[in-house]
């Protein structure tokens, strides 16, 4: 077995500092390495002092200016996209399958089978989300927040107005847009073929890649938002852009946007933290349930099989196609402290055991490793 050394790409350290979020990920993979007890340092270490390594990795499209050099080179670049493999960064990534020392891990699942058909050359490798327990660090405070929710909003309505000067793409979009509400557990790609089938058309991947970045944005705006709306009959605080504004309702309240380190302090003060899983996410976790629970705060979430097979009733679930059942479901778990408290360690015992960086920076070593 070789010992490999990793460069981790710094993303953005100085512009985003410790509130930056994809500056959190790069830290907890590089102290996760170490915490293994393996060679990792941050890449721009790397140059300055000359040192040298074997893999580079980094999250999204952290590195970019250096990707070329180490794609050229006997070094491996080793890209962790957090998204959909068909969203913003998919035409660099469709650049790179054809290096033998390129790979991209991936969130989710869910894009695999559609990879395969538009960039067949990619190799493309399932890594779940992770979390820092000792950033996320459960603090011993009075829970005075009955049900917390941070996300932010993008205007669906606009984007969707885009569209109707074009009555098939329109009528195209809002049908699958239609099927994936009503069947949130499957994945673009199936929905997708089903349109495909019925409609006898198919499209290139510009076109498949522009097509699921609306579809499945737009999904996941409304369902953020019914679920919200679902809720307006309890205390839920949520946090994100102030497009919330124009969609809250009842008990429910607004509180502005939030920083990382303060998104913290207001986790550990709530009793239960909601997730309405994204469909680019089917296959996979959300940062936001490994954070919750890290701090031990109950999660509340969509009834996705892989994240009951993963968390079991150490959850509650709701269903994210109707949404009929979450204010019972939150009621109950607001009303019987004990069981929620229990469940919410439960839930931190699984993720501090099977989804740390460390456990990441494992999976990833191994890779290079395991012969």
């Amino acid at each position: 077995m070789k010992n490999i050394k990793y460069a981790i790409y710094d993303g953005d350290y100085q512009k985003g500092g410790i509130y930056n979020v994809l500056a959190s990920f790069s830290r907890g993979l590089l102290k996760g390495f170490k915490e293994l007890g393996v060679s990792a340092f941050a890449y721009d270490e790397c140059l300055e002092k000359k040192l040298d390594y074997d893999v580079a990795v980094g999250f999204n499209l952290a590195g970019l200016p250096h990707w070329k050099t180490n794609l050229n080179s006997p070094k491996f670049n080793l890209i962790w996209n957090v998204d959909t493999i068909f969203g913003q960064n998919f035409e660099i990534f469709k650049q790179c399958e054809s290096f033998d020392n390129f790979a991209l891990l991936n969130v989710s699942s869910s894009d695999f089978e559609a990879s395969k058909k538009y960039m067949p050359n990619l190799n493309v490798i399932r890594m779940l989300h992770a979390t820092d327990k000792n950033l996320w660090k459960e603090e011993k405070n009075e829970k005075d927040i009955d049900i917390v929710f941070f996300s932010s909003l993008y205007d669906y309505e606009k984007i969707l107005e885009e569209y109707m000067g074009n009555k098939l793409l329109y009528g195209i979009i809002n049908e699958m847009i239609d099927m994936m509400l009503k069947r949130p557990n499957t994945t673009f790609w199936e929905n997708f073929n089903i349109i495909k089938s019925a409609c006898k058309f198919d499209l290139e991947i510009n076109d498949y890649a522009q097509l699921n970045k609306i579809v499945c944005l737009i999904v996941e705006q409304k369902q953020k938002i019914k679920m919200i709306h679902a809720l307006s009959n309890l205390n839920v605080k949520v946090y994100g852009n102030d497009l919330w504004k124009k969609y809250i309702k009842g008990k429910v309240e607004y509180k502005g946007s939030l920083d990382l380190m303060d998104s913290i302090k207001i986790m550990n003060k709530s009793k239960i933290s909601l997730n309405c899983q994204a469909s680019v996410l089917n296959c996979g976790l959300h940062e936001r349930i490994l954070n919750a629970s890290s701090v031990s705060v109950f999660s509340l979430v969509s009834a996705t099989p892989f994240m009951q097979n993963e968390f079991g009733d150490s959850f509650g679930y709701f269903n994210h196609a109707t949404f009929e059942d979450i204010e019972e479901k939150a009621m109950h778990f607001l009303l019987n402290d004990n069981e929620r408290i229990e469940k919410a360690r439960e839930a931190q015992k699984i993720v501090h055991s099977r989804h740390l960086w460390k456990n990441r920076a494992l999976q990833i070593d191994e890779m290079f490793t395991q012969e």
